[in-house]
């Protein structure tokens, strides 16, 4: 009988002397490795290069991106950014892609805004890794769910007066809030038309696969890099849902916390729409936290003001871009259940209502020199539901239709230029003594100013 040895290869030569019981003994001796393969050697993959986060010039006038929600809708919004961004590296001098985060100094962004605000910003992405990362996200979270059996009449039953409201009349954005409705009177309690898992699931993926964030799908959505663009999400608390609470990458001196919240975790806060995907619990306390739409801020332009006061006291403020997703189109209602649906709607119209606060706001206190654009597809794509991946198309054809008119490329023109401004040729953006305060915006009722849509 020949000896065994510590080489595997020895097992090897020695199989043949020996009978099955012999075999027997001998794995359970060793674990089992007689004639087993050896495991497969696994390829080990070299992290990415990482390019270091260019310093950033806090002197100059600074740089605000705000994104509405809108659900699918918001893939306008990249598409606009792109084209703005296109037109940008055509004026710079050495003709180099821009990336968003280099570009901006804070993005901010309600809902699927939320989600596109951390892409840019906080993960370093550019437009068009944004835009692929945004149609699978589309098309693999709102692919299926309960929304279909709303649409259907499946759910609807003669035992639920008041839900025949009528599809032929309620559409685009009304009928999202018709869906929001009828699964929750169907269906009382915290239930959701999507799979919130299978969102998460896609969120940490898409986290953990980025240059900046590789292989670290729980980052925390605080940066350490202070180099890089300030993100923020704008969400709200179930128990409070009348005030909006934003996350943030960066220290807010006028609200300090000390939670550690994921990046993720961000993310699925900012888009857990009411009855789309159940509210997200997160913190020891199990804080729970839905959609910051549902506080009328589906437009975060007026957050974005005072974000930036409150973490740059005196700063001006050259740029603010505020891209939306269109807007309510008239409504026509009628069932038992129309008081519901009207405040709902009235929360998506309440997109307009803050564009024209903070346009008025920018025109008394800049003398007419605003810095604020606000660009948005407008009536082409209300019709488009927010959970309606399949129009990814038609909201791409409506925008680049959009963008094609002479009135939209001399105002990403505008744009540009105002966003090259030094110190010397932008007016104060706040007023003394009412910096980051919700105070600050003005009431009066003024003419709408300022670069509408």
């Amino acid at each position: 009988m020949k000896r065994f040895t510590s080489s595997t290869g020895s097992f090897g030569s020695s199989i043949a002397s020996f009978g099955n019981d012999s075999i027997k003994k001998a794995n359970s001796l060793t674990g089992g490795i007689l004639g087993k393969q050896a495991p497969a050697v696994q390829e080990v993959r070299e992290k990415p290069a990482i390019d270091p986060v260019p310093p950033r010039d806090t002197e100059r006038p600074a740089r605000i991106l705000s994104l509405d929600g809108g659900g699918v809708r918001g893939y306008s919004t990249l598409i606009i950014l792109k084209k703005f961004l296109l037109h940008l590296k055509a004026q710079s001098p050495d003709k180099k892609d821009i990336l968003p985060a280099d570009y901006f100094d804070l993005i901010i962004g309600t809902s699927t805004g939320g989600i596109i605000a951390l892409m840019l910003g906080r993960l370093r992405m550019s437009v068009d890794e944004a835009i692929e990362a945004y149609q699978q996200l589309s098309k693999k979270i709102f692919a299926g769910g309960l929304a279909s059996a709303v649409l259907d009449g499946s759910m609807l039953s003669s035992e639920k007066p008041g839900l025949g409201l009528g599809l032929g009349i309620v559409k685009g954005r009304e009928l999202d809030q018709y869906m929001n409705m009828a699964v929750t009177t169907v269906m009382p309690g915290e239930t959701s038309m999507y799979d919130a898992a299978k969102l998460e699931g896609y969120l940490k993926s898409t986290i953990g696969q980025q240059k900046y964030t590789i292989e670290r799908e729980d980052a925390l959505l605080e940066d350490e890099d202070k180099n890089n663009c300030c993100s923020a999400i704008v969400t709200a608390k179930q128990n409070n849902a009348t005030a909006p609470h934003v996350m943030r990458s960066y220290v807010n001196p006028k609200d300090l916390t000390d939670d550690k919240i994921k990046i993720w975790e961000a993310a699925r806060a900012t888009s857990a729409a009411p009855a789309f995907f159940v509210p997200i619990s997160i913190g020891l306390s199990k804080v729970k936290f839905i959609d910051g739409a549902v506080t009328g801020h589906c437009n975060p332009s007026e957050l974005a003001r005072e974000e930036a006061e409150a973490i740059w006291p005196g700063r001006k403020i050259g740029l603010l871009l505020s891209l939306g997703t269109g807007a309510p189109q008239e409504i026509s209602l009628a069932g038992s259940n129309s008081s519901k649906l009207v405040s709902f709607i009235a929360l998506s119209a309440n997109t307009a209502q803050v564009h024209e606060r903070v346009s008025r706001y920018f025109n008394q206190v800049c003398d007419g020199q605003s810095p604020y654009v606000r660009m948005s597809v407008e009536h082409s794509i209300d019709s488009i539901r927010l959970d309606d991946y399949e129009k990814l198309d038609q909201i791409a054809a409506s925008t680049e239709s959009y963008l094609g008119t002479e009135n939209i490329k001399t105002r990403l023109d505008a744009a540009i230029g105002l966003g090259a401004r030094t110190n010397e040729q932008v007016p104060a953006t706040s007023f003394p003594g009412r910096k980051g305060s919700r105070s600050s915006t003005l009431q009066q009722p003024l003419s709408p100013g300022g670069t509408g849509a």
